[in-house]
């Protein structure tokens, strides 16, 4: 752990020497050239590259006039003018740890900086904090820190979700983000109230085409419109609802189905376990939805199947997407950032 006060302008040959005691070499390269971008111009461009979960892994270039346009944005929208604190715990290699690193920078922030991780000790108390909803899960005691709390790069659980609505002191909010936006132009308040659907920042426009693609544009930030490959239900003329990524979508019967969508209704029934929804080739229908539970096998697949047939009848959702089969990884796959590595369980599923 680490501590820089970017309200001064830092010893930043010192700052070099003590990230590398907790950092691997490739972050503190990227700190070095995020403040040759921002203190000392000898970079014109910022360089972030995608971590490669919806896709081949891409490289964008951004002017230091979108990466303010967009620390003002994020600022605006969540009312940190008054923040002088904040703490960073995410990866530089991403768009998500190097913007955090930018805001404080431009802000003149105190940064608490812990090395990227699930698990951390003596979590201080600060005014901002970016983190992904598996390091909150991890780590819950940050509710009680925080003052706003942003989350991004996952789902949330049904346990997150009531862990922050039980837990949280200050305002927590979920981004919706990509790296071609320089991370977030949309959030969406889960504590101390609750909304379903994502707002826009000011200035963000949004429309989605005939396949309920989100497209946006974020003027000063982006090059002209950018399509984000996640399937939404538009509520307003500025919001929207997610319902997930065309990359993933699971084609059972005819019947198109996004598998973080009945993710997000399993989690009632596996709160605590880790797990993902995919598909295995079937005859009749193409596909056939299973379940793929982080274990050993040794669990009795019958009894989550029935709890899972109980949560569709109460609820009465449609069967026609009810996963028909219960399947165990000793390990499930994630990519770098940790999400679920959906390719790569397919893969194994559909070999095996």
């Amino acid at each position: 752990m680490m501590v820089i006060d970017f309200s001064c302008f830092p010893g930043l040959h010192r700052l070099t020497s003590g990230l590398m005691t907790f950092l691997d070499e490739e972050e503190v390269r990227l700190f070095e050239e995020t403040c040759s971008f921002f203190y000392n111009h000898m970079l014109d461009r910022l360089a972030v590259s995608t971590s490669g979960s919806t896709g081949v892994p891409k490289t964008y270039f951004f002017e230091k006039s979108a990466v303010e346009a967009s620390i003002r944005g994020t600022v605006s929208s969540l009312k940190l003018e008054g923040v002088k604190t904040a703490l960073l715990a995410l990866p530089l290699r991403y768009v998500a740890g190097r913007m955090m690193l930018l805001r404080a920078m431009y802000m003149g922030w105190k940064l608490t900086w812990f090395r990227p991780a699930m698990v951390w000790y003596q979590i201080p108390e600060v005014d901002f904090a970016a983190l992904t909803p598996a390091q909150l899960v991890r780590n819950v005691e940050v509710l009680n820190r925080v003052g706003v709390l942003l989350l991004g790069g996952g789902q949330l659980t049904a346990r997150a979700l009531e862990l922050i609505r039980n837990r949280a002191r200050g305002r927590v909010y979920q981004s919706f983000s990509t790296t071609e936006t320089l991370t977030n132009f949309a959030f969406r308040e889960l504590a101390p109230a609750y909304e379903a659907s994502y707002k826009v920042m000011e200035g963000v426009c949004i429309r989605v085409d005939e396949e309920s693609v989100l497209h946006v544009r974020y003027p000063g930030v982006t090059d002209g419109e950018v399509c984000t490959g996640d399937l939404v239900e538009l509520t307003g003329d500025n919001a929207f609802v997610w319902k997930g990524r065309k990359d993933f979508l699971i084609n059972s019967g005819g019947l198109k189905v996004c598998p973080e969508y009945v993710e997000s209704l399993l989690s009632e029934v596996l709160p605590d376990r880790a797990f993902v929804v995919s598909s295995v080739v079937d005859e009749v229908f193409g596909e056939r939805i299973v379940v793929v539970i982080e274990g050993d096998g040794s669990e009795d697949a019958a009894k989550w199947m029935r709890q899972i047939d109980a949560l569709y009848a109460e609820k009465a959702i449609s069967r026609a997407i009810k996963p028909l089969e219960i399947r165990f990884m000793e390990k499930l796959p994630v990519t770098q950032t940790g999400k679920p590595d959906r390719r790569k369980v397919r893969t194994i599923l559909n070999r095996s």
